[in-house]
């Protein structure tokens, strides 16, 4: 009966994304805690690896918003929308790292391309 209740058979994801917005709900004994984000106005975006998976941290100026791409991307839709926002959010001057870069292939991306030549002409790049 013990190992049974500890696979939490009470609890629960649900994911749902708008249009500037993505949020993840969880239900454990009957309490429901919401986290969510607005997808197009981040100020970092961070992707690392944990585990068997990679993690997308997002953070904006009110709240942050962690987690696995695999749960992200279960749902093509609410992927979609999640990394549509990180495009809008990244050529815009969110900040990230070379290895986010790389993970989510932001390299490939046009808009950014003209961010770079953008910073290198007027003398922000780092």
């Amino acid at each position: 009966m013990f190992s049974y209740l500890m696979s939490d058979p009470f609890g629960y994801f649900c994911y749902s994304a708008g249009a500037d917005w993505v949020q993840a709900q969880r239900t454990r004994w009957g309490i429901t805690r919401k986290h969510y984000i607005t997808l197009y106005d981040l100020t970092e975006i961070e992707a690392s690896y944990g585990g068997p998976t990679f993690h997308l941290h997002l953070r904006n100026a009110e709240r942050g918003f962690s987690r696995s791409f695999e749960e992200l991307q279960r749902d093509r839709r609410i992927w979609d929308l999640v990394y549509n926002g990180i495009l809008y959010s990244v050529a815009n001057g969110a900040k990230t790292n070379n290895q986010t870069a790389g993970i989510l292939q932001l390299n490939e991306t046009p808009a950014l391309r003209l961010r770079r030549t953008w910073e290198i002409r007027n003398g922000f790049r780092e």
